[in-house]
Formats: structure tokens, C-alpha cells, sequence
């Protein structure tokens, strides 16, 4: 008897990783070839996408998929939306409030399906609608906080914190 190979096939974006990464990357796909079936049947295969398939920057720091499907990606180029085909990369656009010319280095979704970009020197909202950029006013009374690593988070309830590692934590009010 021959036995059929089940082939788990994942696309994923290539990319330079800091160790932390890489760990959860592994788990990630170890839990989904244990989610197919036996692990002695399954391949894992990845499509390895780089700068000349359309990648802005080999240095991707971040990704996250929107609510309609697309899979965004930080880089050190920029800002990237992927759509399973081809690489779309938005620039600076004069004509309206658009996003800096700088590394983008996290990006989350809240509860009002708003994207947040996490940019070091900026934080702010990118509209999926007509990818305009808005910055959050930020008002800290912490020396030198941008020279420290910050993350933004968003609970249950939907309320965002910026965290400034060694420094602090804010909480975002929209009425300010």
C-alpha cells in the first residue's frame, strides 16, 4: 500500500528576526502541523518573498492581517499591504496627511477596527479607507522618550496604551 503525503502549504513573508521572533514563528507552525494531522504525514512548505518580489525592505518588523483579509507588513521601508498576489507600498503623499518617511515598527488593530502604527517618533491612525495618516498627539513628561523602546497595546475594553519600556505607560484619550 502507498500512503498518500498530506501537504500543509503556508505562505509567509521572509524576513530578518530577532531570536524572540524566530521562537514564535517555530510554535506557530509546529501547533498548525499538529492541527492537520499526524505530524508523520505533513510537509511544511513556505514561498519565500524578498525585496524583488516586491518587499520594500528584507528588515520586516511587523505584520498583521485587516479585518478584510490583507496582510500588512512594517518595514524599514515603510509601510506594505500584501494581498496574496502582489506587494502595494505607501508613500508619502503631499497632498494629504500621510504617513512619515520613517521605519514602521509595530502595527496593531482596535476595537473600532482602526490600524495603529507604531513609528518610534510617531504613533498615530492609518485609515484603511482613504490611507490617510493621523498622528496622536502625545504629551509625555518623560526626558528623552523616544530614545526608549515603546509599545502600543489595546486591552478588552479598547482603550490603547503606549509603553515606554523603563519609563512609563499612557493611556490614549481621543478627546485630546
Amino acid at each position: 500500500n502507498t500512503r498518500r503525503v498530506k501537504q500543509l502549504r503556508l505562505s509567509v513573508v521572509f524576513c530578518s528576526w530577532n531570536k524572540m521572533t524566530f521562537v514564535r514563528v517555530c510554535l506557530s507552525v509546529t501547533l498548525a502541523a499538529c492541527l492537520t494531522g499526524p505530524a508523520s504525514g505533513n510537509e511544511v512548505m513556505f514561498t519565500h518573498y524578498s525585496e524583488k518580489d516586491g518587499v520594500a525592505s528584507n528588515f520586516v518588523n511587523c505584520v498583521w492581517q485587516s479585518p478584510e483579509g490583507y496582510i500588512w507588513l512594517g518595514t524599514d521601508n515603510g509601510l506594505q499591504r500584501f494581498d496574496g498576489n502582489k506587494f502595494v507600498r505607501f508613500l508619502r503623499d503631499r497632498g494629504k496627511e500621510t504617513l512619515p518617511s520613517m521605519p514602521v515598527l509595530q502595527i496593531i488593530g482596535d476595537k473600532k477596527g482602526h490600524m495603529w502604527l507604531n513609528m518610534g517618533l510617531s504613533v498615530g491612525i492609518f485609515d484603511l479607507t482613504d490611507y490617510s495618516y493621523k498622528k496622536a498627539r502625545v504629551a509625555v513628561n518623560i526626558p528623552d522618550a523616544y530614545q526608549y523602546e515603546q509599545r502600543i497595546f489595546c486591552d478588552s475594553k479598547g482603550r490603547l496604551f503606549l509603553v515606554i519600556r523603563g519609563r512609563g505607560i499612557l493611556v490614549y484619550n481621543p478627546g485630546t
